[in-house]
């Protein structure tokens, strides 16, 4: 809490030192700072990015299960197997 409060203070002080908001700083130095994961840096742009491509796959995976569902019904009832038809039902 004290590094964020710092933080702020130095984005003030730079603010009035060089124009923009302090508010404005502080979104710059937000997003610029990197984030460790999985002992890989990334800005905030960059999770950002990566969460919106994960949500498209999980969306297509989604949708690639539910194909996979209907074809497994169709495909079961034209040959008949028990098996199958058990899950389907």
């Amino acid at each position: 809490m004290k590094k964020r409060k710092n933080d702020f203070l130095n984005c003030r002080n730079r603010a009035e030192e060089f124009g923009p908001s302090k508010y404005s700083m502080a979104i710059w130095v937000k997003q610029a700072i990197p984030i460790i994961i999985k002992g890989q840096s990334k800005t905030l742009k960059d999770v950002k990015q990566l969460e919106k491509g994960l949500a498209i796959l999980e969306e297509k995976n989604a949708i690639l299960k539910r194909a996979a569902i209907l074809l497994a019904k169709k495909y079961s009832v034209m040959w008949d197997f028990p098996l199958v038809n058990q899950f389907l039902t």
